[in-house]
């Protein structure tokens, strides 16, 4: 039983540093396309942003939101993704409402939830079920996929996301 090398995947590794902030692990993490601005996602229900262009040795965050508000501790997060001009960031949550944030965290709208009690999931305006991951269309910073616990994913048009998702694929019969 020997060590374990230090980088085992020989990964082209220069620099590395150990940033804290959360006191428990991470749900979700998300780095901007310029490599410039991770935002993280603890288990302790809180979102900590940093700031690699303008940070000190002190190594710490620069702003932190408790996106639950009154539900505090209710949810944990499943995925954070930035747009790719990364001016706007998705936070899926345990939860079937993704929360569309600003790049400085400003709420600025809850994704649609989807009526439990309509038995095809194709005519409902959302997710049933917890959200678990999401990506923006790299083509179109406007689109968006998710994908949730019920087995369909959902393509939202950020332009018309206060009236329904633009399109559902069922990934699994229920």
């Amino acid at each position: 039983k020997g060590e374990k090398p230090a980088n085992p995947h020989h990964l082209p590794v220069t620099h590395h540093i150990s940033l804290k902030g959360h006191d428990k692990p991470l749900g979700a993490i998300a780095l901007d396309q310029k490599g410039s601005r991770l935002i993280t996602g603890g288990w302790d229900h809180m979102i900590r942003f940093w700031n690699f262009a303008g940070m000190t040795s002190s190594l710490r965050f620069f702003h932190e939101f408790d996106p639950m508000g009154e539900f505090h501790g209710a949810y944990t997060f499943n995925e954070i993704c930035f747009n790719p001009d990364g001016d706007l960031f998705v936070l899926c949550r345990a939860h079937p409402q993704p929360l569309l944030f600003s790049r400085e965290g400003k709420e600025l709208y809850e994704f649609h939830k989807g009526d439990v009690y309509v038995a095809e999931m194709l005519y409902t305006k959302g997710h049933t079920a917890e959200v678990t991951g999401c990506q923006f269309s790299p083509n179109d910073p406007k689109l968006i996929l998710t994908g949730g616990k019920d087995s369909t994913l959902r393509l939202w048009d950020l332009d018309r996301v206060q009236y329904r998702c633009k399109e559902v694929i069922k990934t699994a019969q229920g």
